[in-house]
């Protein structure tokens, strides 16, 4: 039986991670940190860190997930490469109730072991299909819980960091807009949710998705993400504090 978690727990790990999603007229940005954190159980522990990757590549299948939440998360995303393996997502207009199953299915097979998980966490899966099973790139988010909800998203999506103001950001984005423009937004979403929450949010991972395919960002590559995240940053600040002349 899984130990059930503690308020204080609890409330850290709804502030936990940042996930971003966009549609662009060009294809998908998918953005997030690299922080993952496991809670302190007591006052005399310290909470335990590590940073990796939270954007997950099942390159065989054409297929990305990004992941929010505690380890159930993860869960799922075996589960998935488990559907895809098997050809068992329906993607000629099922795909909402395919990706629904995958989620009901894994919590069901958790409970029967004895494992039941709190339901105060707001655990989300963001997924992209980008191969040739879709005619262009697809962004999913699905909610992971006892009656989990997938959904197609047109537009932008953002999970995790329920208390992060960063998120705020997301209210620039506009439909019909390139990557090349929308990347800067949603890279600077987690940018500043570091600055706002270090603890629980650090590193920056970033992946398009177009009609070539996925390109991940290197660390050389996310560079100008970072240098203009500060220089905007710093502008809004200027703009904000400085005397009017």
């Amino acid at each position: 039986m899984q130990q059930q978690l503690s308020s204080v727990q609890i409330h850290k790990l709804k502030r936990m991670t940042l996930l971003i999603g966009m549609v662009a007229s060009d294809g998908i940005v998918l953005t997030a940190d690299r922080a993952r954190v496991r809670p302190a159980s007591n006052e005399t522990q310290m909470d335990d860190k590590m940073l990796g990757r939270k954007i997950t590549h099942l390159e065989k299948h054409q297929v990305v997930y990004a992941v929010a939440g505690d380890d159930l998360t993860d869960a799922f995303g075996v589960a998935l490469l488990d559907a895809l393996d098997a050809g068992s997502l329906e993607f000629g207009g099922g795909l909402e109730r395919s990706l629904e199953g995958v989620v009901y299915r894994k919590i069901a097979e958790l409970r029967a072991k004895g494992e039941n998980r709190p339901e105060p966490i707001e655990r989300t899966a963001m997924v992209v299909f980008y191969g040739s099973q879709v005619s262009n790139p697809q962004l999913w988010r699905i909610r992971i819980r006892a009656n989990p909800v997938a959904s197609r998203i047109d537009e932008i999506a953002i999970a995790g960091g329920e208390g992060n103001t960063a998120r705020f950001f997301g209210s620039y984005y506009e439909p019909n807009l390139p990557i090349r423009r929308l990347l800067p937004l949603a890279s600077h979403i987690v940018l500043v949710g570091h600055r706002i929450d270090s603890l629980m949010v650090e590193g920056l991972d970033s992946a398009t998705f177009d009609s070539e395919g996925l390109h991940w960002f290197n660390e050389d590559q996310k560079t100008p993400l970072r240098e203009e995240s500060k220089s905007l940053d710093a502008l809004i600040r200027r703009r904000l504090l400085s005397e009017s002349p």
